[in-house]
């Protein structure tokens, strides 16, 4: 039995994800792309609770007007068909203002005057019956009434063909898997709304020919229609949800990988502690990125070029990469620097760091890769290389 429930739950879930979308949409407002999701959730939302029995009871009820939850719900329907191309348009285009607007504008515009002859065909015919579950099949022959269910019906056809094509084909591409898992739910999601308009279309068909096939509309139609409205847009949100998961997930594994040279260089570390938001995993990679790089800017003057290419030589004989053997080098130069500069005591000794330190062109400094250093940081190499007299025959 089709309930309220059938419709509230997934309403509830969509405004739920509206909801968590919310702050991004605000502070990124002049994002097309963002926009589009977020009317698309609101108006997804709006569908399945104006189309739950208990709602299109009331608002019959509170307007006076049996059967004028009908054109409002169709209004709706259409009105998400619409939202939905256009975000489709606004995910090929790569957001692209000017091709949106020339894409978008016809669409809009046929799916608007959809929406005025929906209304005006209600306006126009006679539906006094209040009927709540079975509109379509009963009014199926009724004159105006008939064109207006015909009119949504076959736009909100044209739009599940449009979006199942051009989904499907899309994510045949060499795209990112969130981005083809999204657009496979869509074409999962818009076969569903396929497989409401034909049940809608079987129902309306088999009332012309005198027979009944009311079920397939008041039972079969709507859970499937309930169900593509959840999985529609969370087709949509789910790249953009995905992307940014991934970006925190490579950046949380990044600052966890730093982990080992940050200590390492913690004594060296310039200004006071700096109180960091625990969810910004971004903002706390990009200062422990700065820590690590003050730390070794400070260590330049004692870095030795020279221990670093004995080192390097010594690593590639061991048989690491050309890479890996880079980066113990770079270990063992670092460690090596950090030990001289710890037996520094006196001013003097500090002031002459600072005029060498002021003398020299840093940007001429290769770079560094500094996750691979600190991740092979306790490779035994490092250890033998950098606290031996190998790394004290050099001269400071």
């Amino acid at each position: 039995m089709v309930n309220g429930l059938t419709f509230f739950i997934p309403a509830g879930f969509l405004t739920l994800a509206l909801l968590a979308k919310l702050p991004g949409i605000r502070k990124a407002w002049d994002d097309p792309l963002l926009r589009s999701v977020g009317w698309m959730l609101l108006i997804a939302a709006g569908v399945l609770c104006f189309a739950a029995p208990p709602t299109i009871a009331t608002m019959n009820d509170l307007t006076g007007v049996p059967n004028f939850s009908a054109p409002l719900v169709y209004v709706l329907l259409t009105v998400f068909s619409a939202a939905c191309i256009r975000l489709i348009v606004n995910w090929q285009s790569g957001g692209d203002p000017a091709y949106v607007r020339r894409a978008t504008l016809w669409w809009m515009v046929g799916y608007g005057v959809t929406c005025v002859l929906i209304v005006a065909l209600f306006i126009v015919g006679d539906a006094p019956v209040e009927r709540l579950r079975d509109f379509d099949p009963y009014y199926a022959s009724t004159p105006f009434i008939r064109e207006m269910i015909l009119l949504y019906l076959l736009a909100h056809t044209v739009a599940s063909v449009l979006m199942t094509v051009l989904c499907w084909r899309w994510s045949r591409l060499d795209i990112n898997r969130w981005l083809r898992t999204g657009l496979v739910m869509i074409v999962v999601g818009y076969s569903l709304n396929l497989g409401y308009d034909i049940c809608k279309f079987a129902a309306i068909g088999a009332r012309w020919s005198g027979h009944n096939w009311d079920w397939l509309s008041t039972y079969v139609a709507p859970p499937m229609a309930a169900v593509s409205a959840v999985i529609i847009p969370v087709g949509f949100v789910l790249p953009l949800a995905g992307q940014r998961f991934s970006i925190m997930r490579r950046d949380w594994q990044a600052y966890r990988h730093l982990a080992p040279l940050a200590a390492e260089l913690e004594e060296l570390k310039v200004g006071g502690v700096i109180e960091l938001s625990r969810t910004d995993t971004s903002l706390r990679l990009t200062q422990r990125e700065a820590d690590i790089n003050d730390a070794i800017l400070s260590l330049h003057p004692l870095l030795d070029p020279e221990l670093r290419a004995r080192a390097l030589v010594a690593a590639t004989a061991h048989g690491l990469s050309q890479a890996d053997a880079g980066a113990v080098a770079d270990a063992v130069m670092l460690i090596s620097a950090k030990h001289r500069r710890a037996q520094q005591q006196t001013s003097t000794q500090h002031s002459e760091t600072a005029a060498m330190l002021a003398g020299r062109d840093l940007n001429a400094a290769p770079p560094r890769d500094l996750l691979r250093i600190s991740r092979l940081l306790r490779h035994p190499l490092v250890d033998e290389l950098a606290r031996t007299p190998f790394a004290e025959s050099s001269p400071a």
